[in-house]
Order: C-alpha cells, then sequence, then structure tokens
C-alpha cells in the first residue's frame, strides 16, 4: 500500500470553498497587509496558546530572531541550542547578534540534555536559552523554568514543530518570555507559504516585536527608532491561518492517534519517549534504525514500497559547513540519532490500514 509522507491538500479540502471565497473578498478589496483580517488572525491564536499577545511575522526564523532582539540580546550574548534540531534556531541567534552554545540531546526524548544546560549555565556567561519542542514532543518546562530562574536567563522557545502541544494542561509557547511559530506549510498549523508568529506575555516585548517587523517604526509612520525588517505576515495568510487554526485541535488529534498506532506496532526503545505530564502533537514520528546502513535499507524498502519518509536531521547543527568553528565538537547522542533516524508517514489524513502498511515493512527487514 502506497503511503503519503503527508497530505497537504487533505487537510484543507472540507474548507477550500470557503478559503477561496475569503481570498477572493481580500483581493477584491486590495487589502494585502495588516488590517483586521491579520488583527483578528493574531487575538485568535494569542487566545489559542494561552498568552496575552501574538504577533504575525514573515517565517518562524524570523519569529526567534524579533523575540530575542526584544528580550534584550547584545551582540556576543551566547544562548543555549541543542545541536538535534533544524539549523534556523540557532541560525536565529546568530542573526540577532548572538553566539549559539551547543548541547547535545537527552538519548530518550530526543530532546535538550538538561545536564549540559546547567553545566553551562553554572558559569555565569550564558544569558539565553532556547528549548525546542522538537518533532512536537514538548520540552520539561517546568525544569527549565527553575534553572533559568536559578541562573538568571531568558527562555525563548523554540515552539515552530509543537502549536497546540501542551505540559500539565498549559500549551507549550506560554512559559517563556516568549516563544518562535513556524507556519511552514507542513507543520500542524500550515500557511500556503510562508509564516510565522511570536507569542509572549509581555506588553512591551510585543511593542518591541512589532517595531522591529515595521522597519523600526516606533509608533508613528516614517518614523524608525531601530534598523528593523520587513517582515510582516501578510494578510492573506493569516486570513488562512485564522480558518485553519478551528481545526488544529482535530488536526492534533489524529496525529497523537496515529502515533498510538505506530506505538501499538513498534518497540518502545525505537521511538521518541514523551515528555512527562506532557501531550504532544507529533509534527514528525521518528523510528530509530540500528545502525545508517540498517537505515538505507529500510529508506530502500520505504522506496520499493511505495511508502513516504523524510530524515530529521541527518547533519546536526555543529557538523554543518555553516558552523566551521564547531566542527571538531563532540555530541555523541545527536550524531547517533543523525545516522539512525528515519521520519514515518504521519498527518491528519493517514489510516490505521496505511499505519499498519508502513509497520509490516519495517518488521519485514
Amino acid at each position: 500500500m502506497a503511503v503519503n509522507f503527508v497530505d497537504l491538500p487533505g487537510q484543507f479540502a472540507d474548507i477550500e470553498g470557503n478559503i477561496i471565497k475569503a481570498i477572493t473578498d481580500i483581493i477584491h478589496r486590495g487589502a494585502f497587509v495588516g488590517g483586521p483580517v491579520l488583527t483578528a488572525f493574531e487575538t485568535k491564536l494569542a487566545q489559542y496558546a494561552g498568552t496575552k499577545f501574538a504577533i504575525g511575522c514573515s517565517d518562524g526564523t524570523n519569529a526567534l530572531v524579533l523575540a530575542l532582539l526584544a528580550a534584550g540580546i547584545k551582540k556576543g550574548d551566547t544562548a543555549i541550542v541543542p545541536v538535534n534540531t533544524f539549523i534556523a534556531t540557532a541560525n536565529a541567534v546568530v542573526h540577532a547578534g548572538g553566539v549559539p552554545e551547543f548541547v547535545d540531546c537527552d538519548k530518550d526524548t530526543y530532546l535538550i540534555d538538561l545536564n549540559q544546560t546547567e553545566s553551562i549555565l553554572k558559569k555565569g556567561k550564558t544569558k539565553f536559552i532556547l528549548p525546542v519542542h522538537l518533532y512536537g514532543n514538548p520540552c520539561p518546562m517546568k525544569q527549565i523554568m527553575e534553572m533559568a530562574g536559578k541562573y538568571n536567563a531568558i527562555v525563548i522557545e523554540d515552539n515552530a514543530q509543537a502549536i497546540g502541544a501542551t505540559i500539565d494542561g498549559s500549551k507549550t509557547g506560554s512559559f517563556g518570555s516568549a516563544a518562535g511559530i513556524s507556519f511552514y506549510p507542513a507543520k500542524n498549523l500550515g500557511a500556503f507559504g510562508q509564516g510565522g508568529a511570536v507569542l509572549t506575555n509581555d506588553e512591551k516585548m510585543s511593542k518591541v516585536i512589532r517595531m522591529y517587523i515595521e522597519q523600526g517604526q516606533g509608533g508613528e509612520r516614517y518614523y524608525h527608532d531601530v534598523v528593523g525588517y520587513n517582515a510582516r505576515l501578510d494578510t492573506i495568510q493569516a486570513c488562512i491561518l485564522g480558518m485553519l487554526l478551528d481545526k488544529l485541535d482535530g488536526f492534533n488529534a489524529a496525529r497523537l492517534r496515529a502515533a498510538d498506532w505506530y506505538a501499538a506496532r513498534l518497540p518502545a526503545d525505537r521511538i521518541q519517549k514523551r515528555t512527562a505530564s506532557a501531550k504532544p502533537v507529533y509534527h514528525l514520528f521518528e523510528y530509530r534504525c540500528d545502525s545508517k546502513a540498517h537505515r538505507d535499507k529500510l529508506a530502500d524498502a520505504f522506496k520499493a514500497a511505495g511508502v513516504g519518509f523524510g530524515y530529521h536531521y541527518p547533519v546536526p547543527i555543529h557538523k554543518q559547513k555553516a558552523y566551521p568553528k564547531h566542527n571538531k565538537l563532540s555530541f555523541p547522542v545527536a550524531e547517533l540519532l543523525a545516522e539512525t533516524l528515519i521520519s514515518l508517514p504521519i498527518h491528519p489524513g493517514i489510516t490505521k490500514e496505511q499505519v499498519d502498511s508502513v509497520c509490516n515493512v519495517i518488521e519485514k527487514l
């Protein structure tokens, strides 16, 4: 049975007519930037996320850059970043003027290594922590926030892959000083192009973020207080995201159901361990192979069976050419996962029969 890795059109098929009608209305009004549609989406998103403010922006990377700038990062400030994440997390720190301080990940949850994080914080020089809710699995935010308070560090959550996930009932993205979200099309809440948002409970930060988004305008048009960015979320994307946000809990529930189907068939030590007291949303579902050779054989078997798959992420950040000064560092857990993890198909429309078909291929090797 052929199984698609994702099925983006299927996620909006039932409201496609409504989306087209709403976009057509925007086109006829010529209201492409800002306005009530964007404001309505931001208000709706903040209510959903459990934060006081949500500020739409151009993409998830800029969301983290803007959050760091609003949090007061200065040139040369260090920020703790797990190497097992998409490179955008580290890039955002650099673009904001900071320096990534890399740490390994936990061997079971694949999330930021808390022991290494505390070892760095104890030195008293690192001012920021960027925990990544990777693959939709929430980081242990209670411990991270306690650690941040103990060492006077600022937490900026990378919530690009985990919108809707919860820890003790509270949404990810609502714990730190701010959080960045990505609306890349393949995300759990995806735009029809690029998009992002910053979440925060700090009114001052929200105003600074809006200032940076609008080329540094401090409130009055054409009067610029800082060197800012052109980093707005356009109205059409805000309109689409607002409509899809109503479906997000259903999307996430379907992903979690599919993850449970996988978990019932696959060995527990082969899949990501869920964080205690948390409800993940499974942006991705990872299967751990014995070795790179084993993964290559499984990939070939998936191709032969028509099963979609992916690698997230085959090269840890510290081994990337973009970070040559870090290439000699060793983070063994992340390096092992980079060679052995393979992403299985998961999306809201996947069926149990399709999950079973994927598992059948795995079990035959």
